[in-house]
C-alpha cells in the first residue's frame, strides 16, 4: 500500500461523478448550498463557486491555498474557514491548484449524502470495485501489514525514511493510500465508462463530464512549451504528441511519494506508477517512456533527464541568502527578551516567540503548538526551517521592532516577500523599566 498523493484526486472525482449519476448532487451545485457558512474573500464568487469549480482548480484561491496551515495543526474544518482570508485572482479564468479547494468541495459532497467523506469512498467506491486495499485514513495506511514507507532523499544524495505525510487535513485531494491492484480496477472502471466486472458502478456520462477539459493549466515541461495542459474534473486532460486524448494525474509529496496514472482511452491503455520516494522525476519519466515503448518502440529522448532537471529546479531552488552562515559584517541581535511576546496574524493565528531551553528563540505556532528554533544571521534576522512540504530550504524570520514596543514578525514562507498574508504583530505588553511602567525596554 503506498501513499498516493495528488492522485487521489481523480479517484474523488469518481466518487462525485456516482452521486451526480444517482442524482444526489450536481456538478454545478453551490457549495454554500451544502455547506452555508462556507465563504470566500469576495461575497458573489461565495455564492456562485460551485463543486466543479474546485475540482477544476478555477475558484481564484491561490495556489496550494490552505496547505500552510495543515503544517502547523489546523484541522479541515478550521482550515476550510479559513480560506475566505485568502486573496482571489480572476473567478473561472485563472488555474490555481488547490488541495483544500477540492476538499471543501468533497465535503460540500459528503453533506449532501449525510455521511463523512472517507465513509462515502470506502462505501460506494472501494467496496463495491473491489478494492480491498485502499483506504481515505491515514491511520489505516499506517496498520497495512504491507505498507511502503516513505523516503526522503537529502541534497547530500542520502535517502532516509524519516516522516510520513499528514493527510487526513486534505483527504480528499491527497489523502488516498492504495495499491496496484486496486488501483487496475479503478483504471477498468474509468476506461469501461463507469462499468467493471459487467456492473454498472458510475453514469457514464457523469463520468465522462469528468474528462472534459474546463480550464487551461499551463504548458506541459520536458519540451511542450508549445502545447498547453488541460484540466478536467480531477483529471487533466490533453492530447499527447501523438495526437492521442490522454487523461492523467501525478502526485507527489517532497516528504517521500511520486505516483503517476495514464490513461489513453482510444487505445483501453492504463497504467499507474507508485513510489514511496522523495520526488525526483522518476515516475514521470516512467510513464513518458513506457507511452513511447508502446506507440513508437523506442523512447524519443532521455525523459528521466528532462524530469530530473525540472525536478531538481523546483524542490532545491536556488537560494539567494544562506541564512546559516553570518555575512562577514554580521550585526549582533537585541538582547533576545527584547523579541520575545505573542505576535498575531488574522490568517495564521498566534506565534508565540520564547526562549528555548538552550537560550536561543523558538518560535511556537497554531494549534498543535508547533516549534521552530531560530538560529542567528544579523541584526534582526534570524533563520528557521519551514515544516514538511515547504522546508527546502532555511527561510528568513525577520522582526521589525520601534522605540514604542510594537513588533512585528515576518517568517519567510509564512509570511514576508513570498506570500501576501503580511507579518506577524506583537500584542502591546507593559513592561517595568527602573520602575516605570512603559510599553517597551526596547533600547533606542
Amino acid at each position: 500500500m503506498f501513499q498516493l498523493a495528488s492522485v487521489s484526486k481523480p479517484i474523488g472525482a469518481t466518487l462525485i461523478a456516482r452521486l451526480v449519476g444517482e442524482k444526489r448532487l450536481r456538478w454545478d451545485d453551490p457549495i454554500v448550498r451544502y455547506l452555508p457558512d462556507f465563504a470566500l474573500a469576495d461575497s458573489w464568487v461565495t455564492r456562485h463557486v460551485t463543486i466543479a469549480d474546485m475540482y477544476s482548480h478555477r475558484s481564484g484561491l491561490p495556489d496550494h491555498a490552505g496547505d500552510d496551515l495543515e503544517e502547523i495543526g489546523y484541522s479541515r474544518a478550521q482550515i476550510i474557514q479559513r480560506l475566505r482570508l485568502q486573496k482571489l485572482s480572476d473567478f473561472r479564468t485563472e488555474y490555481d491548484y488547490t488541495n483544500y479547494g477540492m476538499t471543501a468541495a468533497a465535503e460540500a459532497a459528503a453533506t449532501a449524502i449525510g455521511q463523512p467523506w472517507e465513509d462515502a469512498s470506502r462505501d460506494l467506491l472501494y467496496r463495491p470495485a473491489g478494492m480491498t486495499s485502499t483506504t481515505s485514513r491515514r491511520d489505516e495506511y499506517l496498520a497495512a501489514a504491507n505498507r511502503a514507507v516513505p523516503h526522503v532523499r537529502h541534497k547530500d544524495g542520502r535517502w532516509s525514511a524519516d516522516f510520513v505525510q499528514p493527510t487526513d487535513g486534505a483527504s480528499p485531494a491527497a489523502g488516498v493510500a492504495s495499491n496496484v491492484a486496486d488501483l487496475s480496477r479503478w483504471m477498468r472502471l474509468q476506461l469501461n465508462g463507469g462499468t467493471l466486472d459487467g456492473v454498472r458502478l458510475v453514469d457514464e456520462a457523469a463520468l465522462a463530464r469528468t474528462h472534459v477539459p474546463n480550464i487551461v493549466a499551463k504548458p506541459l515541461p520536458g519540451g511542450y512549451a508549445d502545447r498547453h495542459s488541460h484540466y478536467g474534473f480531477g483529471w487533466a486532460v490533453n492530447v499527447d504528441t501523438l495526437g492521442q486524448v490522454r487523461w492523467s494525474h501525478g502526485g507527489a509529496f517532497a516528504l517521500g511519494a511520486s505516483t503517476s496514472v495514464n490513461l489513453v482511452p482510444s487505445q483501453g491503455l492504463g497504467f499507474v506508477i507508485l513510489t514511496n520516494g522523495f520526488p525526483i522525476g522518476l515516475s514521470e519519466s516512467m510513464a513518458e517512456t513506457f507511452l513511447e515503448l508502446v506507440f513508437l518502440d523506442a523512447p524519443s529522448r532521455d525523459w528521466f533527464a528532462v524530469y530530473s532537471e525540472i525536478f531538481e529546479s523546483v524542490l532545491y531552488p536556488v537560494v539567494d541568502t544562506d541564512y546559516t552562515t553570518p555575512p562577514p559584517d554580521a550585526v549582533p541581535p537585541r538582547p533576545l527578551a527584547a523579541y520575545t511576546g505573542t505576535y498575531e496574524h488574522a490568517y495564521f493565528g498566534s506565534a508565540e516567540v520564547v526562549i528555548g531551553a538552550d537560550g536561543n528563540l523558538v518560535v511556537v505556532m497554531g494549534p498543535a503548538r508547533r516549534p521552530f528554533p531560530l538560529g542567528h544571521y544579523s541584526g534582526d534576522t534570524f533563520w528557521y526551517m519551514p515544516p514538511g512540504e515547504f522546508g527546502v530550504a532555511p527561510s528568513a524570520a525577520t522582526f521589525t521592532l520601534d522605540e514604542f514596543g510594537r513588533a512585528w514578525l515576518a517568517l519567510e514562507g509564512f509570511s514576508g516577500k513570498e506570500t501576501d498574508h503580511g507579518p506577524f504583530a506583537r500584542r502591546a505588553r507593559p513592561e517595568k523599566c527602573e520602575g516605570r511602567v512603559v510599553r517597551s525596554c526596547l533600547p533606542r
